[in-house]
């Protein structure tokens, strides 16, 4: 799921968490990034990104891909 899309990020904690470690036990850290995080890691990608063209998170782009 796209929870940046969506704006429903998973936190430690949450409902989300919480249902999950009711069905399948604990969660392993590694595979579940808190919002907060996230977000800074978002925006580190959002600034190399932007380097080469590419805006809003990967939806636009400034590059040109026509042929020469």
């Amino acid at each position: 799921m796209n929870e940046h899309t969506n704006n429903t990020p998973w936190d430690t904690g949450d409902y989300t968490h919480q249902a999950y470690e009711l069905a399948f036990g604990p969660v392993d850290e590694r595979y579940w990034i808190p919002a907060a995080e996230a977000e800074r890691r978002r925006q580190v990608l959002d600034g190399k990104y932007a380097s080469i063209g590419i805006t809003d998170r990967g939806m636009t782009s400034a590059i040109e891909y026509a042929a020469a």
